[in-house]
């Protein structure tokens, strides 16, 4: 087997993973669960405000013992106003839960008492994380306390429910915006959370609207939760907030498609002269994002105008975006322009090719990949039929057939035949 047929096969199965993980991620969902700071309090037996006074690393820094000067506590006992907490540090790639210096909202458990651990350490008693979600940190100490202020509110409830039905209701809605309003992304994403188990939402108050829309502006938020709350709004059907979304101006395209599918869902979709120039915008996130809108919305030409992109665009990361959305379309009419983009110039973007071609699937997809493994440059047609045999086509298929007696190339021939020699014999 060529070292070119190894890397086919090789790029292939990245490929059928990729896709597969594509799967399971699927698009944005309205949120659904509980707030996490809920689970998160109930899950610990320590719960404190902090500063990270120190960071000891032990074993070659597989493992760090941050030292926490303590300001509050919210659950757990007193203590001496210093904690040692146990983190696992064992992909060097991921960033340490813990700093030297930095504010936290830590959830905290006695550490596991492994074998390793008391190799390690020094005798003593450390308590650990769940995990990186049940540590809040901020390197802004104001940003910390209050988000502490608001799991403290939290704690206070459960201690205490209010036994009035309607001031219980009235305390949930106000803690739901106050952590909207939040700095910390954590708290704000807890809120957003939180929007779904309001009853009677609507009518928003001043002051509700006003923490709305604010956070629908923020540009420091992490790109996911931005997009988590402009689905919540729109699933939630706020129609107050058109005028903010519409308002929204981001140079990440992911932002500005979930403010547009959003607008759509509320009813106030953008008009097609604002898709038509942004299609033409200098700005490539923009382009990407009005190719986005235009094949979510339909209609007859949709495919072919935001095709163009998929093909022409001078940015490679607006041709992935574009051929990416014609996948999720699960249109054949896609199919010819994708088939174009695979031959195209650019690994990364005849790899997006590729998967769109096999997330569409189909009879109209295998003969696809069966016309690429005679017209792909010369450096695809391996790569193109290694993608026929997993789009599941049998043995005996006329497209196989075709290629082990038409094929001008012999290898390829071959491969039709017997498939790759994965060992290499």
């Amino acid at each position: 087997m060529t070292r070119t047929a190894r890397t086919t096969l090789l790029a292939a199965a990245c490929l059928l993973a990729a896709l597969t993980v594509g799967s399971a991620l699927g698009a944005p969902r309205s949120e659904s669960t509980p707030p996490r700071l809920q689970s998160l309090l109930r899950g610990a037996r320590t719960v404190v405000v902090a500063r990270v006074a120190d960071v000891v690393e032990h074993d070659s820094g597989r493992v760090a013992v941050a030292e926490l000067s303590v300001a509050s506590t919210i659950k757990g006992e007193e203590g001496d106003g210093t904690l040692r907490v146990v983190e696992l540090r064992s992909l060097p790639s991921v960033p340490p839960v813990f700093e030297r210096g930095r504010h936290v909202v830590a959830f905290l458990n006695p550490a596991a008492r492994t074998s390793y651990l008391r190799d390690v350490l020094p005798p003593g008693e450390y308590l650990q994380a769940s995990g990186r979600e049940a540590v809040l940190a901020s390197e802004d100490e104001v940003a910390a306390r209050e988000a502490g202020a608001i799991v403290e509110r939290i704690a206070a409830a459960s201690r205490e429910p209010e036994r009035d039905l309607e001031k219980r209701r009235a305390a949930e809605r106000a803690l739901a915006f106050d952590e909207i309003a939040a700095r910390h992304p954590a708290v704000v994403e807890d809120g957003v959370a939180a929007l779904a188990t309001l009853p009677d939402l609507e009518p928003l108050a001043d002051g509700e609207r006003s923490r709305l829309a604010a956070a629908v502006a923020r540009d420091d938020l992490p790109v996911r939760i931005r997009v988590r709350l402009l689905d919540q709004i729109a699933t939630l059907g706020l129609e107050d907030m058109v005028g903010p979304i519409a308002s929204l101006r981001s140079d990440d395209s992911t932002v500005t498609a979930a403010a547009w599918s959003a607008l759509r869902r509320l009813g106030a979709a953008p008009d097609e002269k604002q898709i038509a120039r942004e299609l033409g915008s200098a700005n490539p996130d923009q382009r990407a994002a009005a190719a986005r809108e235009l094949l979510a919305r339909g209609g007859r030409d949709a495919i072919e105008r935001a095709g163009r992109l998929a093909t022409d665009d001078p940015d490679p990361e607006v041709r992935k975006q574009v051929i990416d959305a014609l996948a999720s379309t699960g249109s054949p009419d896609a199919l010819p322009i994708l088939e174009r983009a695979f031959s195209a110039p650019g690994w990364d973007v005849r790899q997006a090719a590729g998967r769109a071609i096999f997330q569409i699937g189909g009879r109209a997809a295998a003969e696809s990949f069966a016309r690429l493994t005679f017209d792909a440059p010369a450096e695809l047609q391996r790569y193109a039929l290694t993608l026929l045999r997993a789009s599941g086509v049998p043995e005996d298929d006329p497209l196989l057939r075709r290629i082990r007696t038409e094929h001008p190339v012999s290898e390829v021939r071959e491969a039709a035949t017997r498939g790759f020699d994965v060992h290499g014999h």
